[in-house]
């Protein structure tokens, strides 16, 4: 049994691509560029600025159809070539802040530092921080004193 498919569709002409593209393109340059000014200044009065944007062309030779830069109506020039392959950084960790006080525990029988971070309300991370004799954390000893930072 044959299933049925659609009739093949001709293929389009290059020209009819490339006209497409440059579109696509000038539209996607546009909308960086409204983008750009609005969030820049968070004026709304600046965006009917862009209505007669001329788009300079790229130097990258001959048949360069991705537009480098825009210019306002005012001859404000917007740049449009993307940014190099930069990979953002973490944000750099709050400061640590110092505990009003601390409170001592002694580990009884069946105690996890996880039940005593949840009992005193306080991060797993924040007590490791204040005893550095934890280790990982993964075991505390029966008798073991661990001093838990309290925040008021």
């Amino acid at each position: 049994m044959s299933t049925p498919f659609a009739a093949p569709r001709a293929p389009i002409p290059p020209l009819a691509l490339r006209a497409r593209a440059l579109r696509l393109i000038l539209a996607v340059g546009l909308t960086l560029a409204v983008v750009a000014v609005w969030g820049e200044s968070r004026d709304p009065t600046l965006v009917p600025a862009l209505a007669n944007v001329r788009f300079q062309q790229g130097a990258s030779g001959a048949g360069d159809a991705l537009p480098s830069a825009v210019e306002t109506a005012e001859g404000q020039a917007l740049d449009l070539q993307p940014a190099p392959n930069v990979i953002p950084g973490l944000p750099d960790p709050p400061e640590p802040t110092r505990p009003d006080r601390f409170e001592r525990f002694v580990v009884q029988r069946g105690d996890t530092l996880f039940d005593i971070s949840v009992v005193y309300g306080v991060a797993i991370e924040e007590i490791l921080r204040f005893n550095p004799d934890l280790g990982d954390g993964s075991r505390v000893d029966v008798g073991q004193v661990v001093l838990i930072p309290i925040h008021e």
